[in-house]
């Protein structure tokens, strides 16, 4: 016998036992990079090869005033029939049975506030600890408990509440995920919105796209990337993107939508418009914009020659519950639970990431006992 067989089957048995790096096309925070270079970092043994389980939950990561308004989405939430799939509500939750999970980052919250580099790093880091929190199955009763004595059931699906994370910290998620096999779609709304929007079957070879966001609104450049990437995976030859700042709330916010496009020197019927603001009736915004073209007037024709045929508003919430659907219902993970859907709620505790590496996630029973 060949005395180099065995060490020839020693090696190939150890090339095969090594976790297959998935390089990344751009750099990834060094947090991530120390999970995957190691098999004895404790998350990289906790995380590899995990699979999304039916039991679990779907959950939301972000600052508060946005996961809150997605739970909500994902509470009242009746798009479809839930005993056959077919589109219109049915008057029972789309989500019944379900868990939705609140993870409020309270690390990194508000984003806005971190301009520089560095302080980015921290918020792309937070947002995989966290991401690691919801997939794991333990939370941390108080910031005293040290080895996390509660028990949940782990994440089957995570959504990334703010726009800004789209840019901010999924990247390095999918990195971790995709690398260590983890099985859990984690998405950003953003990106599901802008599917959404090119989805006009009666639009031609491009398609052009208005974004209505908050005032003050610091990730426009977002849009346009989200929107471009969507549409080399529809097939989709050129997108246009355009991206005004108006209060959705005010009552005749189509109107101004439209005026400041005209100013703008816009001349091009719109395929859709994506509302990116939280707590806005997207009901009320078709009303108002019923009301702008319906009239027979000059200013009516005026304002009806920017809606191109198939035109629609999309907006986070819808966008985000719908996808979801689609991906509970595509990979058989629905619970099958008769009840309402459960809304539960964890908070990033003060000490996240700084006992040991550590991060924390701490139920909301002790952070309401607090004040």
């Amino acid at each position: 016998m060949d005395c180099r067989f065995p060490i020839v089957l020693s090696l190939l048995v150890l090339l095969s036992s090594c976790t297959a790096r998935i390089q990344p096309s751009r750099p990834i925070v060094p947090f991530v990079e120390d999970v995957l270079s190691s098999v004895d970092n404790p998350y990289h043994t906790a995380l590899k090869n995990l699979g999304a389980e039916p039991g679990g939950e779907i959950c939301i990561i972000g600052s508060e005033r946005e996961v809150h308004f997605l739970s909500d989405a994902f509470l009242h939430a009746d798009y479809q029939d839930n005993a056959t799939a077919s589109e219109g509500g049915d008057g029972l939750a789309d989500f019944a049975g379900e868990t939705i999970t609140c993870i409020i980052d309270t690390v990194s919250s508000p984003r806005h506030l971190y301009p520089d580099a560095g302080r980015e790093e921290i918020e792309k880091e937070n947002i995989v600890r966290l991401s690691i929190c919801a997939a794991l199955d333990r939370f941390h009763l108080t910031p005293f408990d040290e080895v996390g004595l509660g028990i949940r059931h782990r994440a089957k699906y995570i959504v990334f509440a703010d726009t800004r994370t789209a840019e901010y910290g999924k990247f390095d998620v999918d990195t971790l995920f995709s690398s260590l096999n983890v099985r859990i779609e984690a998405v950003s709304p953003l990106d599901m919105m802008a599917v959404d929007a090119l989805s006009n079957a009666s639009a031609g070879p491009s398609r052009n796209i208005g974004v209505m966001c908050t005032p003050g609104c610091t990730v426009k450049d977002l849009y346009g990337q989200a929107l471009e990437k969507a549409a080399a995976s529809a097939g989709i030859a050129s997108v246009k993107c355009t991206v005004i700042e108006v209060d959705a709330n005010d009552g005749d916010a189509m109107r101004h939508f439209l005026d400041e496009y005209i100013a703008l020197g816009g001349t091009e019927a719109f395929d859709a418009v994506i509302v990116d603001e939280s707590g806005v009736n997207t009901g009320r915004l078709k009303g108002e914009l019923a009301d702008l073209i319906s009239l027979m007037n000059g200013e009516s024709l005026t304002y009806r020659r920017f809606a191109a045929d198939g035109f629609r508003l999309v907006d986070r919430g819808s966008s985000t519950c719908r996808h979801c659907l689609a991906s509970l219902r595509k990979h058989n993970l629905f619970t099958h639970r008769i009840a309402q859907p459960y809304v539960q709620t964890f908070y990033a505790g003060a000490g996240c990431g700084s006992r040991n590496g550590e991060s924390v996630i701490i139920s909301e029973s002790y952070v309401q006992n607090q004040h």
